[in-house]
C-alpha cells in the first residue's frame, strides 16, 4: 500500500482532503493549465540541502515531505513548490533560483502566502487536524503519478467557471464522479449549455504508466480521433 492509498482509506479529514480543497485555489490563482506529478515521501533528507519539498523541473516533479508535519504546514510547502512549477513553466528557473533571497524563491514565498490566506479562511477545518503519522506502509513511499491524477484530473484546457443546475462548477476539469468513476462538466459548443460527462470504469484503476496497457487501451478507443469533450471517449482518452 502507498501513502496516497492509505490516506485514501482513512474516513476522517485526511492530507489528501486538504489537497483536494487547495489544488483548485492554486490552479486559479496561478493560472495552471496542468499540474505536475506530486509525490508524497516519508523524508527528503537524501536531498543536497535540508528541505521539506522541491520541485524538479527536468522531472515536472513536486516532492513533499509529510511525516510527523501539520497538513496545513504540508499543503504550504505544496503552494510553495506549485509556484516554482508555474515559474518552470514561464522559464524562469536557473540552476541557483533555489538560494534563500532569490527573486525566485521571494516570489514562491509571497504567492504561497496569498494562497494560504485563502485556503485557510475557506478550509479553517484543517488547522484543527493533527500532524501526518506514518505507519509502516512497506518499501513504496511515493506516488508515481497515476493515481494522483485519477482524482484530480489532468488540466490541460482553460479553466473557467460556468453555471449548472443553479450552482457554480468549473468546467474541463475531471473529478471524482457519482454515476460513474469521473464526471466533467463542459460547454457544448453547439448549444452553450453546460453538460456533465460521466466517464469512466469505477471498479477499473489507470495504469497508463504500464506502456502496453496505454497503447492497448488508446487503440481500442481509437483515441488518435477521440471526438468531441461533450462525449466520454473524449476524456477517458485523455486519462490515458
Amino acid at each position: 500500500m502507498n501513502l496516497f492509498e492509505m490516506f485514501s482509506e482513512q474516513k476522517e479529514l485526511t492530507l489528501i482532503d486538504a489537497m483536494r480543497d487547495f489544488l483548485p485555489i492554486a490552479i486559479k490563482h496561478l493560472k495552471l493549465k496542468s499540474l505536475p506529478k506530486i509525490n508524497l515521501e516519508r523524508n527528503l533528507y537524501h536531498t543536497h540541502v535540508p528541505t521539506f519539498g522541491r520541485f524538479v523541473n527536468e522531472e515536472q516533479t513536486i516532492y513533499l515531505d509529510i511525516e510527523n508535519r501539520h497538513p496545513v504546514d504540508i499543503i504550504r510547502t505544496l503552494a510553495h513548490e506549485l509556484v516554482h512549477f508555474d515559474q518552470g513553466q514561464e522559464h524562469e528557473l536557473s540552476s541557483g533560483s533555489w538560494h534563500t533571497g532569490s527573486p525566485i524563491e521571494d516570489e514562491a514565498n509571497a504567492e504561497a502566502g496569498v494562497m494560504m490566506r485563502i485556503f485557510d479562511e475557506q478550509f479553517p477545518q484543517y488547522l484543527k487536524m493533527k500532524p501526518v503519522e506514518l505507519p509502516d506502509v512497506g518499501p513504496e513511499e511515493t506516488h508515481d503519478g497515476d493515481s494522483f491524477f485519477e482524482t484530480y484530473g489532468e488540466i490541460e484546457e482553460t479553466l473557467e467557471e460556468a453555471v449548472y443546475h443553479g450552482r457554480t462548477v468549473t468546467l474541463n476539469k475531471p473529478m471524482q464522479g457519482d454515476v460513474k468513476k469521473f464526471k466533467v462538466y463542459v460547454k457544448d459548443p453547439k448549444t452553450g449549455n453546460i453538460k456533465k460527462v460521466n466517464f469512466g470504469d469505477p471498479n477499473m484503476r489507470i495504469k497508463k504508466s504500464n506502456p502496453k496497457r496505454r497503447k492497448s487501451f488508446r487503440a481500442r478507443h481509437h483515441c488518435d480521433n477521440p471526438g468531441p469533450k461533450t462525449k466520454a471517449r473524449y476524456w477517458s482518452c485523455r486519462k490515458w
